[in-house]
């Protein structure tokens, strides 16, 4: 089991060469190494330079406004910079909530868990089959994405903006899309399950033809809006 290794109070007199004591822009002290438990840190304001942070545990890690890229990170993991100069650590489990992300490119194609509520992602760049099992986009915007053969399974897309997204062939088992805006998206091939949560989504598009007959059975569409937008209703 990983030793938990934030919000530590005091530096340690010595450490192993691979390990480091650093501080976060609360003053708060960190150890930082292979294997330890960052679990729900805050690494804001941390320098990671020279760091080496192979296996460790970043479960709902804060890991914004980086100061320095990591010399070594797992697999899955990557260091970024936004538009405006911020630099992030990008991989499971993660917390960016509410971050901007615009126009970023994501290599890694595994990001369970990671919290994107809330995050601008519009122009963002994902690989393709890409899994994000569990992930938060809760309001995230995503206008316009490609998120092709994306695996979403117990992912939250509640209130998100996918306006425009091509979203074919992707699976939603479990997934949340309540008040989900999906006018003009690509959805050819998605796989909406018994179990996707739906009530709310915004569409303008043939969306009731793609539900399975228990679905159908439950929903229906509300009349057009101005702009030809309808909602999807319990019956």
């Amino acid at each position: 089991e990983s030793t938990h290794t934030s919000n530590l109070q005091g530096k340690p007199e010595s450490l192993p060469e691979v390990y480091q004591y650093l501080i976060n822009e609360d003053n708060q002290g960190l150890i930082i190494g292979p294997g330890v438990s960052l679990e729900g840190a805050n690494l804001r304001g941390v320098d990671l330079s020279e760091t080496n942070m192979e296996g460790v545990y970043l479960l709902n890690a804060c890991t914004s406004n980086l100061q320095g890229e990591p010399k070594i990170l797992s697999e899955h993991y990557q260091y970024v910079t936004n538009q405006e100069g911020k630099h992030y650590l990008i991989g499971p489990g993660v917390n960016l909530e509410e971050e901007n992300l615009a126009g970023i490119h994501f290599t890694t194609s595994f990001l369970a868990r990671i919290n994107l509520a809330k995050a601008n992602l519009n122009g963002a760049v994902f690989p393709s089959h890409i899994k994000l099992r569990r992930a938060n986009l809760s309001g995230a915007k995503l206008q316009g994405v490609q998120l092709t053969g994306a695996c979403l399974r117990g992912a939250n897309l509640s209130g998100a903006h996918l306006e425009e997204a091509n979203l074919s062939n992707s699976r939603f088992q479990q997934a949340d899309l309540q008040n989900a805006q999906l006018q003009d998206a690509q959805l050819t091939g998605c796989m909406l399950y018994n179990s996707t949560k739906l009530e709310g989504v915004k569409v303008n598009t043939e969306f009731m033809l793609m539900l399975r007959p228990q679905q159908q059975a439950q929903f229906k569409l509300s009349e057009p809006d101005e702009n030809g937008v309808q909602t999807i209703l319990k019956k």
